[in-house]
């Protein structure tokens, strides 16, 4: 559900949704990228930044949406 109110640009509303789907299943990494992406677009770049870096680290070095976090986490760096 939160991922899909991201999508929809709804992202204060995901970051409820998205937190309690990590505290369901925290090895998940799927919800820690989405989270960080509502977490960025809401303004709160510390946190989107420390979701990334969760997602980064459960996710595969497979995972399709590893090369997208990994460039938003890098201009949230730069933007310091």
């Amino acid at each position: 559900y939160g991922s899909t109110l991201v999508v929809t640009g709804q992202h204060a509303e995901a970051v409820a949704p998205l937190k309690k789907a990590i505290d369901l299943e925290p090895l998940y990494a799927a919800p820690h990228a989405a989270l960080g992406v509502a977490l960025e677009r809401t303004g709160d770049k510390a946190a989107a930044t420390a979701a990334y870096e969760r997602f980064l680290a459960l996710a595969s070095r497979r995972d399709p949406q590893r090369n997208a976090v990994t460039q938003r986490l890098g201009a949230l760096r730069a933007a310091r």
